[in-house]
């Protein structure tokens, strides 16, 4: 189960840097990685068996090296949780997936951003932007996305 201290450590890194690539490997994903297409500056790479998806970007601003990619997002899905209701592991608070929309605005505060369509809410936590999907009836979460605040 990947952890909020390994998301925290990996969000903007270089695909090139030694924890990305143990990472990766970790979960076999095949290094090295896939470029985007043309036109595209990041791609997104399916964690084979876990509901978890990562988006690698081109920063050209951050780049050694023409086209280095960096991670910028890790999504991780609600079967992500697998059989583990608590996300404590994931989180730095004590949440579940099945708490509701009013329920975590409360123990967490208001967030910093919220939809005016879709059921989603922003924080920042410990510098990580933290956005959190709830499912279309608000009684639990649907998708939790990390990325550099």
């Amino acid at each position: 189960m990947i952890s909020f201290a390994e998301i925290k450590n990996l969000l903007g890194r270089s695909e090139q840097s030694r924890e990305i690539k143990h990472f990766l490997s970790s979960y076999q994903v095949a290094q090295p990685l896939p470029r985007p297409m043309r036109g595209d500056d990041h791609i997104n790479i399916e964690i084979n068996n876990h509901p978890i998806e990562l988006r690698f970007s081109i920063d050209e601003r951050e780049s050694i090296s023409d086209g280095e990619m960096f991670l910028s997002t890790i999504f991780l899905f609600h079967k992500s949780f697998g059989s583990f209701k608590k996300t404590t592991e994931i989180l730095p608070i004590d949440i579940t997936i099945d708490m509701s929309r009013d329920f975590i605005k409360k123990k967490m505060g208001d967030p910093i951003w919220s939809s005016p369509i879709l059921n989603n809410d922003r924080w920042i936590v410990d510098g990580i932007r933290m956005l959190i999907c709830f499912t279309d009836d608000e009684k639990s979460i649907h998708q939790i996305v990390f990325s550099k605040a």
